[in-house]
């Protein structure tokens, strides 16, 4: 009886360790297509590197801070990556 259990519990721990890797897998995917994007929005833009001098403003801060003035700069790159 008490194999059994040991056995189930081993099963769930491979099932445990098998989505915990698939969640992870996702996450790289998505992490990777974030980087692509900000390589995109930061590609030779003057306004980029002139707010990073400002001190606490980091490379993503200020893609944030140049982009949110126009979206839609943001919304062409998400749609070039869907279609990719």
């Amino acid at each position: 009886m008490q194999d059994r259990k040991k056995s189930q519990s081993s099963r769930e721990e491979v099932i445990e360790r098998s989505t915990i890797l698939e969640l992870l897998e996702g996450l790289r995917i998505r992490i990777s297509s974030v980087e692509s994007i900000l390589a995109q929005l930061k590609e030779n833009d003057e306004i980029v590197e002139r707010l990073k001098t400002i001190p606490g403003i980091g490379e993503c801060f200020a893609i944030l801070i140049r982009h949110d003035i126009d979206k839609k700069v943001i919304e062409d790159c998400l749609l070039s990556l869907e279609g990719e």
